[in-house]
């Protein structure tokens, strides 16, 4: 949500959930359950954490998991393998595992901007609580329609 925090805009009715930690889910892998352990804390620390994100920052904490094990693979096996094309020609190809790291990292930057760990979120969710507006919100309104 962009634009200035009015109460006449406020959602009265939206569901509150409760702050707190939620449990970690038995699923979760050493590496994952880490991270769990790690971000539950500087969430709980920044107040944004409630019981209701436990599977969000479970899928979270297991993107990151799944990044880390699959690029501690690519660091030994290299980026990319060699193979012979049907003339002969030897190519380098990427290896798949290195897109799948990569999408694992972007679902978890994803998540993690949801929690408002990226400076820019936070200082969005700030502008949003304070009711300011940054020059590119006051830019778009002047310049909308």
């Amino acid at each position: 949500m962009e634009g200035t925090a009015r109460k006449d805009r406020e959602n009265k009715r939206a569901p509150k959930a409760k702050r707190g930690r939620p449990r970690a889910p038995s699923w979760l892998n050493d590496d994952a359950l880490k991270m769990w352990d790690e971000m539950s804390e500087l969430l709980d620390g920044m107040q944004v954490l409630t019981r209701a994100d436990g599977k969000v920052l479970a899928v979270m904490c297991d993107q990151w998991a799944r990044w880390r094990d699959m690029q501690d693979w690519l660091d030994e096996e290299g980026s990319t393998y060699t193979t012979v094309n049907s003339q002969g020609v030897e190519m380098h190809r990427p290896r798949p595992e290195a897109a799948q790291a990569g999408a694992c990292l972007d679902r978890f930057i994803r998540l993690s901007e949801r929690f408002g760990l990226t400076p820019v979120d936070r200082e969005r969710a700030q502008r949003r609580a304070d009711g300011d507006d940054s020059e590119i919100d006051k830019f778009k309104r002047k310049h909308a329609g």
